[in-house]
């Protein structure tokens, strides 16, 4: 993540199974989520689940939430992802999934570099109050 920005990016390249079509290109996905788009997420979600009445199949369940995810996280893509309309009509799933394994990536590896720096701060301040008693 460069220049404390919400931002960071990212390549894919994937062949996909039942197409044979390749998928390639650079993102740039959102590392942190505002309250708005955590709702704009939800809504996403639940207009591809549609109306329907009873509770959906688990896969499909499961499919609105990485679409919806991609669909708010990801903030410029290739051509062929804005011309898939947020990865709907893609019919090679691996290509979802490698695209959502790096696009979740993002978020974990800045809650890493968070961590790594706090504990870095917590040694500094211990060493600097050990300095001072002495």
């Amino acid at each position: 993540m460069a220049n404390n920005s919400n931002t960071d990016t990212f390549t894919i390249n994937v062949t996909g199974t039942k197409t044979g079509q390749n998928y390639a290109g650079k993102f740039t996905v959102k590392v942190w989520l505002s309250f708005g788009d955590e709702l704009n997420r939800d809504g996403l979600r639940r207009s591809l689940l549609g109306p329907a009445a009873g509770t959906p199949a688990d896969g499909v369940v499961n499919v609105a939430e990485v679409l919806s995810d991609l669909g708010i996280r990801i903030v410029e893509g290739p051509s062929w992802w804005q011309e898939s309309q947020g990865g709907t009509t893609i019919l090679d799933a691996e290509v979802i999934s490698e695209l959502w394994k790096q696009t979740m990536a993002v978020p974990t590896k800045a809650m890493e570099a968070l961590k790594k720096t706090a504990e870095t701060s917590k040694v500094n301040v211990a060493t600097q109050e050990t300095d001072a008693v002495a």
